[in-house]
């Protein structure tokens, strides 16, 4: 049978066309025709503008043999054309059915048509992806009758079923042809009544996601009954106060209690908060609680560490950036808060809620904090207000003068905190709080950079009383310049050399922060030299190791690089080294106020590459995207509690690398607290390849479990094998030693 790579999106276009029909004829004998159907089929036109528009089909004779074709093209420069076909419903198809078309391709400049030929089942015209399937065809002036083989299958079809086929093709040249029957052929687990019913749905437009081609969603959904979610283990400092929310899924409502609790702790049975002061005494507190709902209950042990350490599993929440941009506002935050409730996205454990740049107003002329800006009319109200849906508020800052934005720092050129003779006209700016323009213009205004008097400590008490949870501060050393040097038109360097003034920014923000009564996640994005990682991450809680990330491929694969595993290796219980955001769902675009949100460019197995490594990399887990628009798809990479375990154990092991091959693949694994370990199963290539784990290079022996299906698919003895989609990733736990076996996805 032919075996397919885990994501049902995985392109076969590496193999030899004849090859692959040669696999489908093995894997799938039909045994009957259940069903010959065909209805009116829409034309795909144009894709120059990102969107394939429908226009008016017509019917075709093709060969003289009485049957009904349709014709489809491609526009001038198009990239894709395809049909789509109303079975109706009714229909159940299961693993080894296949769909088969019976299609004439038309004429192709310069070069035979070979590209992969894919189908899509949806919901409806415009529904969500049920199932996919691939053929590459070669060039041919005949009939061409394709099969296209579906590896999992659906239930429950409740809504009409279409059948979308999608011909891709290069700006060189366009793609003609005709197809006629549809024909839903048995395999050895087709079930159900399977009618088609014709449907004449004429030329209505067909809105096609391309971004949204083969998303496959394999975790599957929560019973009803609750399951404790979240963090083990949670760090406070002594005496300060304790700001914790248990987290639980399952049917609402669910209700919270605890036992355990040190004196003058108490827990909110609806929120699941836990507040009240730490105990004076450094140590280990363990503290059972319980989640409840009509359907049962569920408990576990919360260890309370009380010590010098904040933050002993990285942060889970959401970030402003690369969503609202300079557009954020205190609207904007309430509704992400809001969606990060009814999505569910709390339940799991998302608790921050990040402001990123652009919020800051003037400083108070009397305390000389920084306050906010225009589009936050109450913090502490709104605070308040995300608080009580569970979550935590996070805020953004900087040492320099300036923010990259253009928007005034933490430092300021005088003890008035008047900033005026660096002030944009107002004529020039983006917006009014926006006074001195984007970076790296400040460099010229020398306002990029440390000023002469600190504020930093002013500003974290306002932070403190405002109620914040996070704080990220953001800047680069630059070297100071003479005036010659500037009007000789020298480039500033990244400042690396001055290693006490560098050194003396960390340790005296960070010491001002420590100063509060209140534990703050603190977040630093300097640029520092490789050998000056240890000394950060004695200083924060996170430390950035690279540059702001971006939506391409080469950004999910730079974790992988010698440098960055280097400075992996630094990563504690409270202190990370930050690869940046992960990059999926819907996103706006840095410096905009954006208010349509595109979907993530990266491919789908992509996106559980990224998930994955961020998560055996021990990496904080912060979205940046539109979460009231996020689909299914996108949910389901961010709520299964088996993958986010991994993340948020509380052993707390950075992830190692077992085997590579540089470019081509990777091997990791992560020591959990339970003593199994989580491996990652990386395809870097651009094709399909199998990936082997030794258990010898493993150090172990036991069961495997697929963690994102959540579920048990074999033994590892000598060695487990698996397919893996280009660009994907397999992700396992190995625990609890059994028979051995190999087994392929």
């Amino acid at each position: 049978m032919v075996v397919w790579a885990t994501g049902l999106a995985a392109l076969i276009s590496h193999a030899e066309p004849i090859q692959f029909l040669e696999q489908v004829s093995r894997g799938v004998q039909p045994t009957a025709d259940v069903s010959s159907v065909y209805s009116a089929i829409t034309e795909f036109g144009d894709n120059s503008n990102g969107g394939v528009g429908a226009e008016s089909h017509r019917d075709q004779p093709a060969g003289g043999d009485g049957q009904k074709w349709f014709f489809f093209q491609t526009g001038n420069g198009g990239k894709e054309a395809g049909i789509r076909i109303n079975l109706g419903q009714g229909f159940e198809i299961s693993d080894g059915d296949s769909i088969q078309v019976g299609m004439l391709l038309g004429e192709k400049k310069r070069q035979a048509y070979t590209d992969p030929v894919s189908v899509m089942l949806t919901d409806g015209p415009v529904g969500r992806p049920l199932a996919l399937a691939t053929y590459a065809p070669a060039y041919t002036d005949g009939k061409d009758q394709v099969t296209f083989l579906f590896k999992e299958g659906l239930r429950d079809t409740q809504k009409p079923l279409h059948v979308s086929i999608l011909f891709k093709q290069d700006s060189e040249g366009f793609v003609q042809g005709l197809a006629r029957d549809v024909q839903i052929v048995q395999g050895d687990g087709l079930t159900g009544d399977v009618q088609g019913r014709s449907a004449n749905h004429g030329s209505e437009p067909f809105d096609y996601d391309g971004t949204i081609w083969g998303k496959e969603i394999l975790t599957p959904k929560p019973g009803p009954e609750p399951k404790m979610t979240g963090t083990t283990i949670f760090g406070v400092r002594p005496g300060k106060p304790i700001r914790y929310c248990a987290t639980a899924i399952g049917a609402k409502p669910l209700t919270f209690s605890a036992t355990g609790l040190p004196a003058g702790v108490s827990i909110d049975s609806k929120t699941g908060w836990i507040t009240g002061r730490a105990p004076q005494q450094q140590g280990d507190v363990t503290i059972a609680v319980t989640a409840t709902n009509s359907k049962g209950s569920d408990s576990r042990d919360l260890i309370l560490r009380v010590g010098d350490e904040i933050c002993l599993t990285p942060p889970m929440g959401w970030n402003s950036w690369y969503v609202h941009s300079e557009g954020v506002s205190e609207q904007a935050i309430r509704e992400m808060a809001t969606a990060m409730k009814e999505t569910g996205l709390q339940n799991y454990g998302w608790s921050f809620v990040n402001i990123d740049d652009c919020w800051m107003g003037e400083r108070d002329p009397v305390t000389k904090r920084i306050q906010a800006n225009g589009k936050f009319d109450d913090m502490n109200a709104m605070v308040d207000y995300v608080n009580s849906l569970g979550l935590k508020v996070g805020i953004y800052s900087t040492t320099w003068m300036s923010t990259f934005a253009g928007y005034i720092g933490g430092t300021a050129p005088n003890e008035a905190g008047d900033y005026s003779e660096y002030y944009m006209p107002e004529s020039e700016r983006q917006n009014p709080d926006q006074v001195f323009g984007r970076f790296p213009s400040g460099i010229e205004k020398r306002i990029c950079e440390v000023g002469p008097v600190w504020f930093v400590d002013r500003d974290a008490q306002q932070f403190a009383e405002w109620g914040i949870d996070y704080v990220k501060y953001d800047w680069l050393e630059w070297d100071l310049m003479t005036d010659e040097e500037r009007a000789a038109g020298v480039k500033p360097v990244r400042h690396g050399r001055d290693k006490q003034k560098q050194n003396g920014i960390t340790q005296r923000f960070y010491n001002d922060f420590r100063a509060l009564d209140r534990d703050i996640v603190l977040s630093l994005s300097p640029k520092h030299e490789l050998n000056e990682d240890g000394f950060v991450r004695d200083n924060c809680n996170l430390w950035r190791l690279t540059a702001d990330i971006h939506a391409h491929w080469d950004r999910m694969i730079a974790p992988f690089e010698d440098d960055v595993v280097k400075r992996l290796a630094l990563t504690r219980p409270g202190s990370y080294g930050d690869l940046d955001m992960l990059q999926i769902g819907p996103k706006g675009r840095p410096n905009r106020a954006e208010k349509v949100f595109r979907p993530s460019p990266l491919k789908p197995t992509e996106q559980y590459h990224q998930v994955t490594l961020w998560s055996l990399l021990t990496q904080p887990l912060l979205l940046s995207c539109n979460i009231p628009t996020m689909d299914e798809f996108d949910l389901n990479l961010v709520t299964n509690h088996e993958v986010l375990a991994v993340n948020q154990d509380a052993l707390c092991k950075q992830g190692y690398r077992l085997e590579n091959e540089k470019g081509n693949y990777e091997l990791w694994a992560k020591d959990l607290a339970d003593g199994s370990k989580a491996v990652g199963l990386f395809n870097l290539s651009d094709d399909n390849q199998v990936l082997t784990l030794s258990a010898q290079t493993l150090g172990m022996k036991g069961t495997v479990r697929d963690l994102w299906r959540q579920k048990d698919i074999g033994t590892l003895e000598d060695s487990f094998s698996a397919n893996v989609s280009a660009h994907g990733v397999v992700f396992l736990k190995i625990s609890e030693p059994k028979t051995a076996a190999v087994a392929s996805f």
